[in-house]
């Protein structure tokens, strides 16, 4: 099998530029900017085919000194497009050429710096299953891999660890290269401030870690694979039909389908609780807001595939019958404390027979 820990070439921005916080004072909590990201130029800088990728928060107001400034890899010049996208920014120049390193001369960074490798050949043809995380734990994070491996076919998982402090990243790559049926297992670090979360009115503007890491894995590590589902560790994809989610999107003629998310509720009398052991779902609960699985390289190139969604009004097929489980009690209440154990209420709790019933069929009964 492949396994391998991966890095990024972060660039940061020289003083006295800094990205400028785009929440109105009023609407930002006490640490939200503490909690922003004003110095990160880029990510990280790869190749990508016949592309050099600059990958990271977006520019903004800083977006016409990068115009202005210089980039070169062994001295032959660099035309860069600088595009923002939705809390990220799609920027590239192509380069088919020779040479492992940037040159920048620029109001905003002067250098040089690497340029990390295209490694979409680890992936070609494989179905990938991907998040980003942070101190989930271990046992989670080898039951929900297991369960898309059993139930969907998943050979190859790429997760981005966003600074886990509870373990080494190499502790992940034991992990999830010791599960049956996994092909490959690449662990990126990604060591990058989330960003703050909605606060008041629930404005969430300023989280770039997330939204980059899905453009950044799409263009140095999925474009060639045959799908990629995209899921959190507290969600688990369910077929109710039982087929695969692969098997869907083999009939999607956009190459992207979508579902809605049922969130299981917190009831365990378990000190600590996995995914197996919840199955109860509220009468009063609300669906959770939708995640996708697609083949990158049938997305417009210039379609951002968001956490929850696609932009530039692109459509994905929508899948009545597949739901995606959303698990309370799956949680180390980074956001909110949400994991607290509830009592069983016969008045809103249903059991969840469909995911039950694929619970039975992998031996997690």
């Amino acid at each position: 099998m492949i396994r391998k820990i991966c890095s990024a070439s972060k660039i940061d921005l020289s003083l006295p530029y800094r990205r400028s916080m785009p929440r109105p004072v009023a609407k930002r909590q006490k640490n939200y900017a503490e909690l922003f990201d004003h110095t990160t130029f880029f990510y990280d800088v790869f190749r990508c085919r016949d592309r050099i990728v600059f990958s990271g928060p977006p520019l903004w107001d800083l977006q016409g000194h990068a115009k202005d400034g210089e980039f070169a890899v062994s001295g032959q010049k660099l035309d860069v497009i600088f595009e923002d996208k939705w809390k990220t920014q799609r920027s590239f120049a192509v380069f088919a050429g020779n040479g492992g390193e940037l040159q920048i001369s620029s109001e905003l960074a002067q250098g040089t710096f690497p340029i990390s490798p295209d490694e979409n050949e680890l992936f070609e043809g494989r179905k990938v299953l991907f998040t980003l995380s942070r101190n989930n734990k271990l046992e989670w994070i080898k039951d929900w891999v297991e369960f898309h491996v059993k139930v969907h076919g998943v050979d190859a998982v790429l997760l981005y660890d966003n600074k886990s402090d509870l373990y080494a990243v190499s502790d992940l790559l034991d992990v999830l290269s010791g599960i049956d049926g996994i092909a490959v297992a690449v662990v990126t670090s990604w060591p990058f401030k989330y960003g703050p979360s909605g606060g008041s009115g629930d404005r969430w503007d300023s989280d770039f870690c997330q939204f980059s890491a899905i453009e950044h894995a799409r263009r140095r590590f999925l474009a060639s694979c045959c799908g990629v589902i995209n899921a959190d560790i507290d969600e688990l994809v369910v077929c109710e039909d039982g087929e695969t989610i692969f098997d869907r999107l083999e009939k999607s003629k956009v190459g992207a389908v979508t579902y809605a998310g049922l969130w299981l509720e917190p009831v365990s009398d378990l000190p600590q609780p996995r995914h197996r052991n919840f199955r109860y779902w509220s009468k009063k609960r609300e669906v959770a807001a939708n995640k996708w699985t697609m083949v990158p390289s049938a997305l417009p190139d210039d379609v951002q595939a968001n956490v929850h969604d696609f932009g530039s009004g692109f459509k994905a097929d929508f899948l009545e019958n597949v739901r995606y489980r959303h698990f309370f009690g799956i949680s180390n209440d980074w956001k909110y404390n949400r994991s607290k154990p509830a009592p069983y209420d016969a008045s809103r709790h249903v059991v969840d027979h469909d995911y039950v019933r694929v619970m039975k069929t992998i031996g997690w009964a």
